[in-house]
């Protein structure tokens, strides 16, 4: 607020009543959403920490399945990409000889 003020004051121009309370209105927000996010992150970590911990211990338990999930999951993401680029160029995809 003091760079918006002297920048004001460099001008001649004052801020207003409007635009002091607009000001305060949005450092009120801004200090409530900084309130909310510290929660909210902690809970997102822990999901996140929960979730990854899961996948961890099934790869364990199931090597082959998650080595298999992994390669049907390149497989498609694969042909997606392929698919997507002949669709834009507007011809079929060629082999490279």
């Amino acid at each position: 607020m003091d760079t918006i003020q002297k920048n004001s004051a460099d001008t001649g121009q004052q801020p207003d009543a409007g635009h002091d309370s607009a000001w305060a209105k949005f450092e009120s927000t801004l200090q409530s959403a900084m309130e909310n996010y510290g929660p909210l992150e902690e809970q997102l970590l822990a999901t996140s920490r929960e979730t990854l911990e899961a996948v961890d211990q099934y790869v364990k338990e199931n090597p082959w399945q998650a080595v298999g999930i992994g390669a049907a999951a390149g497989l498609i993401l694969g042909f997606l990409i392929r698919r997507g680029r002949s669709k834009h160029s507007g011809q079929l995809p060629q082999a490279d000889d």
